[in-house]
């Protein structure tokens, strides 16, 4: 019974199987040593920076035409010397008598698909303004802002020389300042790590790896052959860049394969350039954590600083004191631990340690017996951030469910306010917080109830009475009679040399 195979293994055999029957057919010798390549699998194509290497018998990094000749025959085309001759000067693109690696690449690429050539040609279009098939200097201007680039704002280059940068990257051989639509199109055809969309991460990386190692700068010593190097080094690595990231990987092939969404294309790239590389999950827990945290700290440290003025207060010190007395734990010579276990040697120290035994009751009393409201009041997990965000669908419950209940009972069965309903409406027409109307003394609400307030008819009066009663107070008042002496003069723009 044979062993099964998976997916992976049998499209690799129909990719073989398809690339000999079309190699037996082919009259295109370029065409041939492709599907020579392909009939090793996916990975043929990747293999030819290696057989470019074995090619290559004294390591000089390009081929002449006799070891071109004898690797294409070590690759299996067998044709005359003649056309030998021929593949040779068109892989030799620059005329130089040798095959560069590059050359080697870009010859021996697969041809691009309908889709990426449509996009090239539409960016070529968009360079050449005259529509002459031939991108100048001066078809540049307008199209290429350069005003933004590093080099010009430093002033180390012109706009002329970062034009004529951006031309030479794209020309073969002796740059002449003229890109032709057939080298603009050689470039963006070109493959620039050797590796097809097929190839995995691995590969990409020895690739990359294998191909910086080459063109490093610092590995050309000549100024022309560093300058080379340094465009060809970031040009392996913005290609490198963008094909190591499965993300971007993904972005690149939808361009390709999507030319026509430009503004598409726009968002996915500057949603992975600025979009934050940490789930966004995650941060937003860590904020709510942090924000929590500062929280419960500023709570406590007001709380302890209310504590510690509380301490210095007389009132409160003789009142902790009392309570302490009465319920038995307030540190005397002959319950003190300190002092028993210290004897009668040293009584200096013990009486000191009796003193701060003293004010560490007196404390632990005002903590538990003082009733502190409002921003100084005893933190508690309700005041913690995390604790409301988990606990507000359920106060919203809680709201909807009372405001139902409200209209219900006072609005449609005119039942009689509760003690707590008539406390919310006071404190609604006051418009006071909740944490406001807690600090509110127990005669002034008794006060409230008293005057009926929770009615608005009775409010009113109230409030302009209370009104006029502290607009009375203030005009007998020496300080604020000064106040707005000083006012009418011009207030804080005024120079004066008065006493206030």
């Amino acid at each position: 019974m044979p062993r099964p195979i998976s997916a992976q293994t049998r499209n690799e055999q129909q990719l073989k199987d398809k690339a000999v029957r079309q190699a037996a057919i082919t009259t295109d010798p370029v065409e041939k040593i492709r599907l020579l390549c392909l009939q090793r699998g996916t990975a043929g194509i990747m293999a030819l920076g290696r057989a470019f290497r074995i090619m290559d018998d004294n390591r000089s990094g390009d081929l002449n035409f006799d070891e071109f000749r004898n690797g294409m025959q070590d690759l299996g085309l067998v044709v005359s010397n003649d056309e030998y001759q021929k593949l040779f000067q068109l892989f030799d693109r620059d005329g130089s008598g040798t095959v560069k690696y590059d050359e080697f690449l870009r010859s021996i690429r697969p041809p691009m698909s309908k889709m990426r050539h449509d996009l090239v040609s539409m960016a070529f279009a968009k360079l050449d303004k005259t529509g002459d098939g031939i991108v100048t200097i001066d078809d540049l201007k307008g199209v290429y802002n350069v005003k933004l680039h590093p080099e010009y704002l430093n002033g180390n280059k012109t706009e002329s020389e970062l034009l004529q940068d951006f031309l030479k990257k794209f020309e073969e051989g002796t740059p002449d300042g003229k890109l032709t639509k057939d080298e603009f199109e050689d470039y963006y055809s070109g493959v620039i790590l050797g590796v097809t969309r097929d190839s995995t991460t691995q590969e990409i990386s020895r690739a990359y790896r294998a191909l910086a190692k080459k063109w490093h700068p610092d590995l050309h010593r000549a100024e022309d052959a560093k300058k080379t190097a340094t465009e060809k080094f970031q040009l392996i690595a913005a290609a490198y860049e963008v094909l190591r990231d499965d993300e971007s990987r993904k972005d690149y092939d939808y361009m390709l394969d999507n030319p026509e969404e430009y503004y598409h294309h726009y968002y996915r790239y500057y949603r992975r350039m600025y979009a934050p590389k940490v789930d966004v999950r995650i941060v937003i827990v860590v904020a709510i954590t942090l924000i929590s945290a500062y929280q419960y700290y500023g709570s406590h440290s007001r709380y302890e600083e209310a504590i510690d003025y509380f301490v210095t207060v007389p009132k409160y010190r003789n009142r902790a004191k009392d309570i302490a007395i009465n319920e038995g734990i307030w540190p005397t010579e002959n319950k003190s631990r300190t002092l028993k276990q210290r004897g009668a040697n040293n009584k200096k120290l013990a009486k000191e340690e009796l003193k701060a035994e003293e004010e560490s009751v007196i404390r632990q009393v005002i903590q538990d017996k003082m009733q502190i409201k409002g921003a100084y009041s005893k933190p508690t997990y309700m005041d913690v951030l995390w604790i409301q965000i988990i606990f507000l669908p359920i106060w919203i419950g809680n709201y909807i469910y009372w405001y139902g209940r409200w209209i219900y009972k006072f609005d449609i069965k005119k039942e009689p306010f509760g003690l707590e309903e008539k406390h919310y409406l006071i404190r609604r027409f006051m418009g006071l917080s909740q944490g406001e109307w807690s600090n509110k003394e127990d005669y002034e609400i008794e006060e409230y109830m008293r005057e009926e307030l929770w009615i608005r008819e009775n409010f009113d009066p109230w409030k302009q009475k209370r009104d006029d009663e502290l607009k009375a107070s203030l005009a007998e008042n020496p300080a604020y009679k000064r106040y707005r002496r000083y006012m009418k003069k011009g207030g804080p723009g005024q120079i004066t040399f008065g006493e206030d």
